[in-house]
C-alpha cells in the first residue's frame, strides 16, 4: 500500500506543478481540479477510511473532461491519478 500511496503523491505533486505551467485554462476548471486535488491530500492525511472516495474519482474526471483535448498531458496525469485512487481502493 505504501508503494501505491508514494506513486499517488509523486503524481499528484506532478499535476499541481503541470496546473501552474498549462497555461490558459478556464479559471473555472482549473479551481475545479485544484479542489478535487486537495481533497486527494485530505484523503491521504487521514486514515483509509473514507466516506465516499468514488467522488473524488467522478470529480477529476468531470473536471479534466473540458481541458482534455488542449492539455493531453494534464488530462494524462489526472488518469494517473484516477488508476491510483482504485488500485489503492480509494
Amino acid at each position: 500500500m505504501t508503494t501505491n500511496r508514494n506513486e499517488l503523491e509523486r503524481t499528484v505533486a506532478r499535476l499541481h506543478e503541470q496546473l501552474r505551467e498549462a497555461g490558459p485554462i478556464d479559471p473555472e476548471i482549473g479551481e475545479s481540479l485544484k479542489g478535487a486535488l486537495k481533497e486527494i491530500q485530505q484523503l491521504l492525511d487521514k486514515s483509509e477510511d473514507s466516506e465516499e472516495p468514488a467522488t473524488i474519482q467522478r470529480s477529476l474526471s468531470l473536471s479534466v473532461e473540458p481541458v482534455a483535448e488542449s492539455h493531453p498531458t494534464l488530462a494524462a496525469t489526472v488518469g494517473s491519478i484516477i488508476d491510483a485512487l482504485g488500485q489503492m481502493g480509494i
